[in-house]
């Protein structure tokens, strides 16, 4: 994995950071690696931009680090970034998940070996996967627009005697994302659902009223009942040429 990130260390000791920046690369290149000396500080950098990375000393107490995520998650971001705890050494059989519970998602060492670079992409990984889950959602109102001018238009074909699968429709715009994302397939459904409930009744087509004279020449899909034919483009003709009735 090679990524260019943003990153923010919490650190008192601002020495070292460029050999921390250099031993993680070319897997993780640093665009931008800002400092500060206080988690008061930092919560200020977290409101004003969004990093991938934050990078904390192991110097802070327990203590401070809980009021520091409590802090944290009252800024209500959409997505958390990666939180990585960092020691000036790690043991080779160190459970790096081991302060989940305070809010860390990994654990490295200063000097950024094989095993610090292993665990930064495991998170770094959930990261984006997470990322990509929220732009899918943010994108949702208009695949349900799409969804919801594909069901008018499955109504209308209905109406003029054809049918066609819904379920056909919603699998080939969901099938993908579905299959790595559990629950976007039910984030898709109840906002189609909401949708509906908001939206207007379809207008249907009751009746055509189509001249004998017409209807006698015997055209295809044509009868006194009205157009049971294909083409979109013909019946929008009859619709304009012989007017229809409506009702909701």
């Amino acid at each position: 994995m090679t990524a260019t990130i943003n990153g923010l260390i919490i650190d008192t000791n601002l020495f070292g950071v460029d050999d921390l920046k250099n031993s993680l690369q070319p897997e993780f290149c640093f665009e931008t690696l800002e400092i500060v000396n206080t988690a008061h500080k930092a919560i200020q950098h977290h409101l004003e931009m969004d990093y991938e990375f934050c990078l904390i000393s192991e110097q802070f107490p327990k203590e401070e680090l809980k009021s520091f995520f409590n802090d944290f998650n009252k800024l209500d971001k959409p997505l958390r970034c990666v939180f990585v705890q960092l020691r000036e050494n790690v043991s080779e059989d160190f459970e790096r998940q081991s302060l989940a519970n305070i809010g860390f998602d990994t654990i490295i060492s200063k000097r950024g070996t094989k095993a610090d670079k292993e665990a930064l992409e495991i998170a770094l990984k959930d990261y984006i996967d997470k990322k990509e889950y929220i732009e899918i959602l943010g994108g949702l109102p208009n695949v349900v627009e799409y969804l919801m001018g594909e069901i008018d238009k499955i109504a209308l074909e209905k109406k003029r005697g054809k049918e066609k699968d819904l379920n056909t429709i919603f699998s080939d715009h969901l099938k993908d994302s579905s299959q790595k994302y559990d629950g976007l397939r039910q984030d898709y459904l109840d906002k189609l659902f909401e949708t509906t409930d908001k939206a207007k009744a379809f207008e249907e087509i009751i009746k055509l009223d189509i001249p004998v004279d017409v209807v006698n020449k015997n055209l295809p899909g044509l009868s006194k009942d009205g157009y049971i034919g294909q083409s979109h483009r013909v019946f929008n003709r009859l619709l304009n040429l012989h007017g229809a009735k409506k009702q909701k």
